[in-house]
Formats: C-alpha cells, sequence, structure tokens
C-alpha cells in the first residue's frame, strides 16, 4: 500500500528523494556524488533501465525502498552536499509538521510544547536530527524534543489493556 499523506520528513521520504538523485545522475542531469555511488553499489544499479526495474518493483511493494535513510545519512557524514540538503529539507518538512499540528491545537509560538520525536530517520542521523533541532528551535523556542521509551506497540498495548 502506498502512503499518499504524512510521510513528510520521514525515511520513506528521504529514499524516495535518494532515489530521484540518482535517476537525476543516472540521466546525467547532476554529476556523480558520493550518495549516487553508494546508492548505486548497494542497489545494483548503473543504468536507467534497472533503475526502472526498481521503480516498478518499488511501486507494487513500496517498503522496498524504506531503507536508504542509513546509506544518506553516510554520504552526508562525508560532506555530500546533496545528501545534507536532503536530510535538511526532511528536518524543514517534519517541523512543517509539527507547526501545522500547533496552529490548528491553538499554540502560539511561546508556548512550552513537548514533542515527541521518534522515527529511524530523524533519531539515527544526526544530520537530520541537528537541522530538526535548529528549525524546531527557531520556529518555537520553548520546545521541548522527548523520545519514546516504548515502542509504539507497548503503548498501544498498555492502552488497551487500560481500558479493558
Amino acid at each position: 500500500m502506498i502512503s499518499i499523506m504524512g510521510e513528510e520528513g520521514s525515511g520513506t521520504w528521504v529514499s524516495r528523494h535518494a532515489l530521484r538523485h540518482l535517476a537525476k545522475r543516472i540521466d546525467g542531469v547532476v554529476p556523480e556524488t558520493k550518495l549516487s555511488h553508494l546508492l548505486e553499489r548497494q542497489l545494483c544499479i548503473s543504468t536507467a533501465k534497472q533503475l526502472m526495474e526498481l521503480s516498478a518493483k518499488i511501486a507494487c511493494e513500496p517498503t522496498l525502498c524504506n531503507n536508504l535513510g542509513g546509506i544518506v545519512d553516510s554520504a552526508a557524514n562525508s560532506g555530500d552536499i546533496y545528501a545534507v540538503k536532503l536530510l535538511q529539507a526532511a528536518a524543514e518538512q517534519s517541523v512543517t509538521l509539527v507547526t501545522d499540528l500547533a496552529d490548528v491545537l491553538g499554540f502560539t509560538r511561546q508556548d512550552h510544547i513537548k514533542i515527541g520525536v521518534w522515527g529511524s530517520n530523524i533519531v539515527k542521523s544526526k544530520v537530520h536530527y541537528t537541522h530538526f533541532l535548529q528549525f524546531i528551535k527557531q520556529c518555537i523556542p520553548n520546545a521541548e524534543i522527548c523520545f519514546p521509551t516504548k515502542s509504539a506497540l507497548d503503548g498501544a498495548c498498555e492502552l488497551a489493556l487500560d481500558r479493558a
């Protein structure tokens, strides 16, 4: 199933943008970068035909492209400008989700707001998280960032048991 809403800044979002970068490199629109090199090696892709075949597989099974965040992060850590910009854009997307929700809930930019952060991409990527923190502090200076202490499944089970 393909999600068409709510993926802004997520690992899936990062993966899809990384594949777009690879497509541009294969098409000769952008030069080879550390990111495109790592993606080609990881995915065993060097031609447009191979990328189109992978894209067709992803259309049927979107989770095939969900694990590219680590590659983007590795490239960013080694100085790949496109990878850094991609993670920065992901952080901006995540902050937009937060500020939009804060607006809908009636919070002002000066309120103290606890923001839960989860997801492998933002939590595991220092570059992504650093940009997220920078942007969120600009938008909501009194924000407090929290990390979950248990999995979503554990929390759901506790809620179900409390209501049973």
